[in-house]
């Protein structure tokens, strides 16, 4: 997987000098959207954006269909002539590199370099509300202290934030007689929650939770005892 993310970011800047054309029942299509940091609602200014074809395999990149740069808002407008019949075996990316310390949240792996929405479907109102909120990203240590006796079968954790999907990082089973330490890639400034899910061994299961903010450049450790 790390090897075909690295050749769909190689060939995007391989073909990012090159226009794409239009051939057939072409219509002039707008997108249009927001990159900005989802803790303040702050916008990037200066931003490149791009609208970029590929076959919906993604093993071959074909070239740009229009370039633009955010202004002070963070809000970006691409304009190109697009044939709806395109859809039906390629799929159109709206991709940017993302400013330095920020990510998406599905992104915090740090797996791709940039940042992408990809559409599959002509949809000219989803074209007009693309939504890129970036966050800080920070490293927070997780420590786990075992300080209970009860009879624990499995032990799962995860965190999330501002509402966002929850990221697991953790999922202990049996063997509970030792403490654990855990580094978590998270959002700074704002709460981050971690969810505790317990199962005993009788069946029973409960569930607790702790929060913390966790700030950049700092040494980030938040002890849950369990």
């Amino acid at each position: 997987m790390k090897y075909a993310a690295f050749i769909f970011i190689l060939s995007c800047f391989l073909n990012s000098c090159l226009k794409a054309k239009c051939d057939g029942d072409c219509v002039t299509t707008t997108f249009k959207g927001r990159i900005y940091d989802a803790t303040t609602n702050k916008g990037f200014d200066r931003i490149k954006v791009r609208a970029i074809w590929s076959n919906q395999s993604q093993d071959y990149l074909y070239p740009e269909v229009d370039i633009d740069r955010t202004n002070s808002s963070g809000i970006f407008e691409l304009k190109a002539k697009i044939n709806h019949f395109y859809f039906n075996s390629k799929t159109l990316h709206i991709q940017f590199d993302a400013p330095s310390g920020y990510e998406l949240t599905g992104n915090f792996d740090g797996l791709l370099f940039f940042s992408t929405v990809s559409f599959y479907d002509y949809d000219a109102s989803a074209f007009n509300k693309i939504d890129f909120k970036l966050y800080p990203v920070t490293e927070a240590k997780i420590k786990l202290v075992r300080m209970q006796t009860d009879s624990l079968k499995t032990l799962h954790l995860s965190f999330n934030f501002n509402n966002e999907k929850a990221i697991p990082f953790a999922y202990i089973l049996n063997n509970f007689s030792q403490n654990y330490e855990y580094t978590i890639k998270t959002t700074a400034d704002i709460y981050t929650r971690i969810k505790l899910v317990k199962t005993l061994a009788s069946g029973t299961i409960i569930t607790t939770y702790d929060s913390a903010i966790f700030r950049r450049n700092q040494n980030n450790i938040l002890q849950i005892n369990y």
